[in-house]
């Protein structure tokens, strides 16, 4: 079983009986999405809606990798980056769409949240161990072309344009967040889907029934003690993203350095080791997560207290706990 950030309660696999004394069929798939692997279960009526809901969801999430992974080529993606400061591309509306929301969360996020980072992602290669830190100014001439202002949408023709020759677009963990929510949309439509869970490493979402009399639960790390919790989410139609560094950073110099680029400055987040955002919008959920943990615990907590119906649980470097204003978590 691989590690979560959150501590996830195990979901049963088998048939059970609702007090009105019909059962419902519980099933799970796995499917691998961006190089993350992800969970599925579905409750229905019976086990062959189960399963064409199973393949509904994977189905989806297959076509929206092809859409928007930045490992393919030939991809809407990939022509945009090299027509980057050239020539204007016309997209999918679905695409065109997607860009839209993203640099509407720029925009709320003062710029944390930026889906043209990919460009700095040369010099911060995780998969390799950092010893030191990248030259500076190869990073500040680098970060030039890191602007969401510099993606230039026309909502009449449905057309992007980037401004600077060398721009790049990743959508990062909002990927993750929008196949979800595109997953999740297609299976609800089929007649006698009851319930639906898609969880993988950093995102659990919830919907519909979970054929127990208790909500599901997820239990937060402590970070003092990654074997023990600090307390529990309940998930019910809602989701819950968590970004964090009980794994994957780096230490130079006493500091730890996540995963999570700053598009502000061209270096990774420091100062947090989790951020965990509750909202019913799967992608929403992600890019915040990441906005936050960019933008640190005093603004990160100041735009959640602004946004109804998002929550969020912060735990700092130093293990201290902050949570937004109508954040409840539980201890029972």
């Amino acid at each position: 079983m691989r590690k979560y950030f959150l501590l996830l309660i195990l979901f049963s696999i088998s048939i059970q009986n609702r007090s009105d004394g019909q059962s419902l069929s519980v099933q799970n798939d796995s499917i691998q999405f961006m190089n993350a692997d992800f969970d599925l279960q579905v409750i229905a009526e019976n086990d062959s809606i189960a399963a064409a809901a199973l393949q509904i969801g994977i189905t989806e999430m297959n076509r929206i990798e092809k859409l928007i992974s930045p490992s393919l080529s030939n991809t809407q993606l990939e022509l945009i980056r090299q027509n980057a400061g050239i020539a204007t591309l016309g997209v999918d509306t679905e695409f065109f769409d997607l860009v839209s929301r993203a640099k509407k969360i720029s925009k709320l996020t003062y710029g944390a949240f930026d889906i043209s980072t990919a460009p700095l992602s040369k010099f911060w290669n995780f998969n390799d161990s950092i010893t030191e830190l990248p030259n500076d100014l190869e990073i500040r001439n680098t970060k030039q072309l890191v602007n969401w202002k510099n993606i230039i949408l026309d909502h009449q023709t449905k057309t992007i344009f980037l401004k600077e020759k060398g721009m790049q677009l990743e959508f990062g963990a909002m990927a993750n967040g929008f196949a979800i929510n595109k997953a999740l949309a297609n299976m609800k439509k089929l007649k006698g889907v009851k319930g639906v869970v898609i969880n993988s490493d950093h995102i659990m979402t919830s919907w519909g029934e979970n054929n127990k009399p208790t909500p599901e639960t997820i239990y937060i790390t402590d970070p003092k003690d990654t074997t023990k919790s600090i307390g529990r989410l309940d998930l019910k139609n809602t989701s819950i993203a968590t970004i964090g560094t009980y794994e994957d950073f780096f230490t130079i110099d006493g500091t730890n350095y996540s995963q999570t680029i700053d598009p502000r400055t061209g270096y990774p987040g420091t100062g947090i080791k989790s951020v965990t955002i509750v909202c019913s919008d799967a992608e929403v959920a992600m890019a915040l997560a990441n906005a936050v943990f960019v933008l640190g615990q005093l603004e990160g907590l100041a735009l959640i207290n602004q946004l109804v119906g998002v929550e969020c649980l912060i735990i700092t470097d130093s293990n201290k706990l902050l949570g937004s204003e109508r954040l409840r978590l539980r201890h029972d």
